[in-house]
């Protein structure tokens, strides 16, 4: 995993809901490997929010 998919990561698991806000062509795999999960936010419209895959993914990278 790259330094700014770490970011990406780290982001949304920082914010309230996990809402990630990546839309760089360089982060756009997470989604793709289901750490991430396109879903309606309450004022955003569609936005990713982190799953629990993508936050054990997170962790494995962090122990690293």
């Amino acid at each position: 995993m790259n330094k700014r998919e770490i970011e990406a990561l780290q982001d949304a698991a920082g914010r309230p809901g996990g809402w990630g806000l990546f839309k760089q062509k360089s982060t756009a795999k997470l989604a793709e490997l289901g750490y991430f999960v396109k879903e309606k936010h309450p004022a955003y419209g569609n936005q990713f929010r982190i799953t629990d895959a993508g936050r054990a993914a997170l962790a494995a990278a962090e122990s690293k």
